[in-house]
């Protein structure tokens, strides 16, 4: 996952986006050679009498679209923090819904849920009894360096 700071007119912004594999033409294109190779050896299977193999060569292609639709409807999956000097807005999108949290920024507090052996951490930001998860889109080691830099933007050590 790709995470970017950017200096905005407000403040500092954290943008996390997952790495894009293929671009809808590619998936297109994908999906064709795959149906043409699988739909071509079912059809000489089932020329020779083996004709139960044309609908697993259809589950096959199916699957495939499944996922290629899966991929291309959370390609411009999304989550940016920006600190500015008042407060701190979380914004995300996943899979074309979007959400906004915005919190006072002296009152907001960075709290790391880190699980000690197993390697899970989670980063959470909490003011007047709302919390929201953040850095869903990054690695354990991205979510420490975030948390790091937020708590000193924050001006609070991570809890």
């Amino acid at each position: 996952m790709a995470l970017v700071v950017r200096q905005t007119m407000l403040g500092l912004a954290w943008v996390a986006q997952p790495e894009r594999a293929l671009s809808p033409a590619q998936g297109r294109c994908l999906l064709l050679a795959a149906a043409a190779v699988c739909g071509g050896i079912a059809a000489a299977f089932a020329a020779v009498g083996a004709w139960p193999v044309l609908p697993f060569a259809g589950v096959e292609i199916a699957v495939l679209w499944a996922a290629l639709r899966h991929l291309r409807r959370h390609a411009d999956d999304e989550e940016r923090i920006d600190v500015g000097e008042r407060q701190v807005v979380v914004s995300r999108r996943s899979g074309g819904r979007d959400e906004r949290h915005e919190f006072i920024r002296h009152w907001v507090r960075l709290r790391v849920d880190a699980q000690p052996g197993r390697g899970d951490c989670r980063l959470f930001l909490r003011s007047h009894g709302r919390e929201v998860e953040i850095g869903r889109l990054l690695t354990d080691a991205q979510k420490r360096a975030l948390a790091g830099e937020l708590g000193t933007r924050l001006g609070a050590a991570p809890r």
